[in-house]
């Protein structure tokens, strides 16, 4: 049903092939200042974004990874610190550059890498909303 106050009809722009992602909090955006240094497996990424429960990867060469795909062996590095995880590849596309996008949804935290990733993503949420002001 529409929604009264717009002319927005959520069913009539439903997708089968992408359904909607409802995001429970903001991605913050990665730029060279962060440092943020990605590696699934013995592969470097680019990193476009962050969240507290996942990543946005990229990288130039070819398709890696399938939709589904279990990711053992991740590593960010922020501030000279690694924070070893695990992960699943939930979204794949390509970007106006020709690059491969991933979304990586992180599956497995310990409780001292969570908190490490938390404090990571406040900080630099806190901080990206500063400079917008």
């Amino acid at each position: 049903m529409a929604d009264k106050n717009t002319n927005h009809d959520p069913e009539k722009h439903k997708d089968s092939e992408h359904p909607a992602v409802t995001r429970k909090s903001f991605r913050v955006p990665v730029d060279d200042s962060l440092a943020l240094n990605v590696r699934i497996g013995e592969e470097s990424f680019g990193a476009f974004d962050i969240v507290e429960g996942g990543v946005g990867v990229f990288q130039s060469r070819r398709n890696l990874f399938s939709i589904g795909e279990v990711l053992d062996d991740i590593t960010l590095t922020f501030k000279g610190e690694p924070l070893h995880m695990q992960g699943k590849v939930v979204h794949i596309s390509r970007d106006e550059a020709n690059n491969f996008r991933y979304g990586v949804q992180f599956t497995q935290l310990d409780p001292e890498t969570e908190d490490k990733l938390v404090e990571f993503v406040s900080s630099t949420r806190k901080d990206y909303f500063q400079s917008k002001k």
